[in-house]
């Protein structure tokens, strides 16, 4: 936590003098440019906490338009597009897509070195620097990644005792996410959709769909699509009572991405196996529950500890 915090905020050689600074926020505390220095030093002498309170004691007296300006913006984007449910959040993604973010280039080694320094600056600050070479993409990592985790949240199945949980069906969010991601252009969008349409078509019980959307996805080769969770899905599949077609289709899939799959930790063999035995195959499925038992034991003498570690933080 102490290195990723240096990293964005900086060690003391970035400190500035924050009294001065605080001196100057405290007589205007609706002007941006005195917000931004002084939550900058803040973040450089490692006051997060109160660099984030200061952020929001600001967001507070501002109307939510007020984020049309690039640099209220830029001051709020790493501290309050957390809640994706927020209007704040909202407005955050048609703000960004309104705005016209201007690229500086320059050339030459000066060009190089002072875009670097430019970046490392921005690295290490709670605020990007104005004349950074590109915000967008810094914003719509921030926005992107925020609304990815909620998806996760509300979409990926969890482990539970061993066996694979979709979460609870909240239709109200559901709604909300699905409106936010067509609003537009984020980062790993196709993804999050996807996600929610799977989990759409479990609540409904179209377990035909889940599987169709999955094997359209493996075909188009989203390469952001995590491999592990076509496994958690089918897990799910094989606890939820699936027919034989859709079995079928199940199989066929992990067939396909098994013949895909370069040497990895993914194992695949261990649901084709259930796969197989609830389709009725016994020799294919004990075949490759073997398969999917060794792996497992293999993966638990090298990193047994490691995980039974983890486990017990968690």
């Amino acid at each position: 936590m102490f290195i990723l915090f240096s990293l964005l905020y900086g060690f003391g050689a970035f400190a500035q003098n924050t009294d001065e600074l605080r001196d100057v926020y405290e007589k205007d505390k609706r002007d941006v440019k005195a917000v931004t220095e002084y939550v900058k030093a803040l973040g450089e002498t490692q006051k997060r906490t109160q660099a984030d309170s200061i952020v929001r004691e600001y967001m507070a007296r501002c109307p939510v338009v007020q984020l049309e300006d690039k640099d209220t913006y830029l001051l709020i984007n790493r501290f309050v597009f957390e809640d994706v449910y927020s209007n704040a959040f909202e407005y955050g993604i048609y703000a960004q897509r309104k705005m016209r973010w201007d690229r500086e280039v320059k050339e030459g080694k000066e060009g190089k070195e002072a875009r670097l320094l430019s970046l490392l600056k921005g690295m290490r600050s709670g605020v990007s620097n104005a004349d950074e070479i590109d915000k967008r993409y810094e914003v719509l990592s921030v926005l992107s990644g925020n609304l990815r985790k909620e998806v996760d949240e509300r979409c990926l199945p969890a482990y539970v005792e061993n066996k694979c949980v979709m979460p609870g069906y909240d239709s109200l969010k559901i709604a909300r996410l699905k409106y936010l991601l067509q609003k537009g252009d984020l980062l790993g969008q196709e993804i999050m959709q996807l996600k929610i349409a799977v989990y759409e078509d479990y609540v409904v019980g179209n377990y035909a769909g889940m599987v169709e959307k999955l094997s359209l996805a493996c075909e188009i080769n989203f390469k952001a699509l995590d491999e592990d969770y076509a496994i958690r899905i089918l897990n799910v599949l094989a606890d939820a009572g699936a027919d034989r077609k859709v079995l079928k289709s199940g199989i066929d899939l992990l067939n396909r991405l098994i013949g895909k799959k370069k040497t990895g930790s993914i194992n695949y063999y261990s649901v084709l196996g259930r796969l197989y035995l609830l389709y009725g195959d016994e020799e294919q499925g004990n075949k490759y529950k073997r398969m999917g038992d060794k792996i497992e034991a293999e993966k638990m003498e090298r990193y047994g500890d490691l995980i039974k570690s983890f486990t017990k933080e968690k």
